[in-house]
Parts: structure tokens; sequence; C-alpha cells
């Protein structure tokens, strides 16, 4: 069943996902119950099977070896900032997707 934090996560993830209303996803990559890697897999498979827009998606990471960015990639990430998250990551991607 899960406790109701777990039920709340998903069914957000879940409406969000479907709604796709969402520009920019900015996905942490070290959740503690699906980690970033597993949910952008997840959204970039739900997306090709629905023809749903195709969320722009930031990973946000403390790891910055060069494997684990091109794990990133691999999954569908479109690109990955490094924690902490500075002003001018934040003003960079929003440029990127025309919000600001």
């Amino acid at each position: 069943r899960g406790s109701r934090s777990e039920i709340y996560r998903k069914v957000f993830a879940e409406t969000a996902l479907c709604s796709g209303c969402y520009a920019l996803i900015l996905m942490d990559c070290e959740m503690p119950v699906k980690n970033g890697l597993v949910a952008t897999k997840e959204i970039r498979e739900r997306a090709k099977l629905s023809c749903s827009h195709n969320h722009r998606i930031i990973g946000v990471s403390g790891y910055s070896s060069a494997e684990f960015i091109k794990r990133c990639f691999e999954v569908g990430m479109d690109e990955v900032i490094p924690k902490p998250i500075r002003n001018q990551d934040i003003k960079h991607i929003l440029k990127t997707v025309n919000i600001s």
C-alpha cells in the first residue's frame, strides 16, 4: 500500500506527466524512493508511447564524473548541473527553454 508521502509522490508524478504542461523538469538524481535516472528513463518511455510533450529534463547531481554524466544522457536527460545549484545555472536553463 505505501505511506501517505509515497502515495502522494506517485499520484503527483503521474498527474504531472499526464498533463504534459511542464516545459522543464529539474530532476534530482539522488532521490530516495526512485533515483532520477530511473525516473527520467520512465518519463522518456512514457512519452514515446503516448506521443506526449517531450519534456526538457535537467539532472541535478552531486556527482560529476564523466561516467555518471554519460549515464544521465543515456537515460534521456538533456543537461546535468552540479549541486549546489547556483543562480547563474538556473538563469542559463530558463533561457534555454525561453522562460524568464
